[in-house]
């Protein structure tokens, strides 16, 4: 055994003993990729094997992590594992599908690996462009686009074409490098052999018609007024790049030395400020690329999940918002947000599917020891709509067999009766009881006195006894 394979199993040793220190874990992948049976390139087995079993693990664990999922299809790209390391960036991008660094890598990749599947890679930039096309960093993507184009370019598959179309979509997208883009589309502009069907695309139909008709279709003046129509297109996005510029740098800056498994306050308040402002000055799917960044760069956190669907409910985008929710609560509910979960409760309710909403609630009070008056509350409300007219089943309910525990503010009910499970809540309101068996609750008795929240210590014996 290697001292590079002694290092791996020392630090798995380790990680099996604080798996949530992630610095362990990126220990671990340095020790993976340091064993001596990949970098003297006599592939050995258990290194390989070593390596996999890290990244895996690893990603599993920090799957926001984008640059390790990288890493990882370029070490099987690297061992001639082309189909793994496409299962790898296809992976990815079910976590980092608006991330542009591994958007570029992933097609690089393609390209490098093309046989004769041109279109295919095609149909991959356009759906790369759907997800990146706006990021004030997409100028390479752009460049990496165009070359692609003009590379495959024939007289059949019009990619001489769609390169200018590229061109023209770059002219109104706010970009880091700006006055490279433009210096690309004054390129093909002043081209000698460009025609007047080339630049059709840069201006709209309508006053080309015109421009046409008053200069009786001269190429020369036709030409002149395009270029003066890209410089007032230039001045334009000059203003709005050095507007998000403001906001880019301050992205940049919080983010320098941290990653999204430690999302600092000034990190969340420049997203904040960021997505108020484009929210306000840009159209809908520019909007939607940015929350997706921000996104990224905080790990689904909470709050900016909660601003993103109120956007989209704004916009009218209901299904939307309702899918965001869905795949940014965590695996486990118990780890879940209060706020998703009654903010999804709510978008379950308004679309009237009420008891999804009411399971939505009572399976995250089976998984979580202390549960908010607030998901009770909500709660009640479903129960309130599922049996509007049920006075009797929502004021009064039969005791029998209650015990109770009092100690530290802690006030918790339960009955035998049905396994049933009974909370004292921090309001002048009432008793909730919770069936374990139906997953159904009901209010049972008004009550005034101020006291925490809780669940019984014996739940589990609880369930054992169901």
């Amino acid at each position: 055994m290697t001292v590079q394979q002694d290092d791996w199993n020392s630090v798995s040793l380790s990680l099996l003993k604080n798996p949530h220190d992630l610095h362990l874990w990126q220990s671990l992948i340095h020790c993976a990729e340091s064993q001596e049976g990949l970098i003297n390139k006599t592939l050995n087995h258990i290194a390989v094997q070593n390596l996999r079993k890290s990244y895996d693990a690893f990603l599993e664990r920090h799957p926001f992590l984008l640059k390790y999922w990288i890493a990882y299809a370029l070490w099987e790209r690297q061992f001639n594992e082309n189909d793994k390391a496409e299962l790898v960036f296809l992976r990815a991008l079910d976590f980092g599908g608006h991330d542009i660094t591994l958007w570029i890598s992933y097609l690089q990749f393609k390209i490098e690996t093309l046989t004769n599947n041109v279109d295919q890679i095609l149909l991959l930039f356009e759906a790369a462009r759907s997800k990146i096309g706006y990021h004030y960093h997409s100028f390479e993507f752009y460049q990496l686009y165009l070359k692609f184009l003009n590379t495959y370019a024939d007289e059949k598959n019009g990619f001489t074409r769609k390169s200018i179309f590229l061109l023209r979509i770059m002219l109104e997208i706010p970009l880091y490098n700006y006055s490279s883009a433009f210096d690309l589309i004054f390129e093909l502009v002043s081209s000698p052999s460009v025609t007047i069907d080339d630049i059709s695309s840069f201006m709209n139909a309508t006053n080309l018609k015109a421009l046409k008709k008053l200069t009786q279709n001269n190429k020369k003046l036709i030409l002149e007024a395009i270029k003066r129509f890209l410089a007032d297109a230039y001045i334009v996005n000059q203003a709005q790049s050095l507007e998000l510029f403001a906001y880019e740098r301050l992205i940049a800056g919080t983010s320098r030395n941290q990653n999204v498994a430690s999302v600092s306050l000034d990190r969340l308040e420049t997203w904040y400020n960021y997505l108020a402002f484009v929210e306000c000055s840009f159209p809908y799917e520019y909007v939607v690329q940015i929350f997706e960044r921000s996104l990224l760069s905080t790990g689904n956190h909470h709050s900016i999940v909660l601003m993103y669907a109120n956007f989209c409910i704004n916009k009218g985008k209901i299904n939307k918002a309702r899918n965001l929710i869905r795949r940014s609560l965590p695996m486990k509910a118990r780890m879940a947000s209060v706020d998703l979960i009654i903010c999804l409760a709510d978008i379950e309710i308004a679309t009237g599917c009420i008891l999804m909403a009411k399971d939505l609630i009572c399976r995250y009070i089976l998984v979580n020891s202390e549960v908010l008056y607030r998901i009770f509350e909500k709660l009640m409300q479903i129960e309130a709509l599922v049996n509007p007219n049920d006075e009797e089943y929502l004021c009064t309910v039969e005791w029998d067999n209650v015990a109770f525990e009092t100690g530290n503010r802690k006030n918790i009910v339960w009955s035998t009766r049905n396994k049933s499970l009974l909370c004292v809540i921090n309001t002048p309101c009432c008793w909730v009881e919770f069936d374990f068996k139906t997953a159904g609750s009901s209010i049972t008795h008004f009550h005034d006195d101020s006291v925490d929240v809780h669940r019984l210590s014996s739940v589990n014996m609880m369930r054992n006894e169901s």
